[in-house]
């Protein structure tokens, strides 16, 4: 049987939900980890976890934990090469169904 994690030990997750336009072609999950490593280096840049939940080319959700959020969407601005467009953070939530009810909003239901 799988040990269970205290809640408080355990980081609480945030969700970041943005939108680039016009569009970007590429692979963002690695465009972000060279992008920490870069910024970070690789000993700081392992206290920066996160995931590409999801990204279709304009709208896209990367899981992080709540102290890590911010250091996220700096990676989020500076990676993403002006010649690709511009970015918009919609929303920064802690469960992902205020992420779907803000996608809706934008006209959107991907999950």
């Amino acid at each position: 049987m799988k040990p269970k994690i205290p809640i408080g030990v355990k980081d609480r997750r945030r969700y970041v939900l943005f939108r680039v336009e016009p569009g970007f072609q590429g692979d963002l999950s690695d465009l972000l980890r060279k992008a920490r490593s870069r910024m970070y280096g690789v000993i700081c840049g392992s206290t920066i976890p996160f995931k590409v939940v999801f990204f279709d080319g304009s709208h896209g959700i990367i899981k992080c934990t709540n102290k890590s959020y911010n250091n996220v969407i700096f990676l989020l601005v500076t990676s993403l090469p002006e010649a690709q467009g511009y970015l918009r953070i919609l929303s920064v939530s802690g469960s992902l169904r205020k992420i779907r009810e803000v996608l809706k909003g934008e006209g959107k239901n991907l999950i």
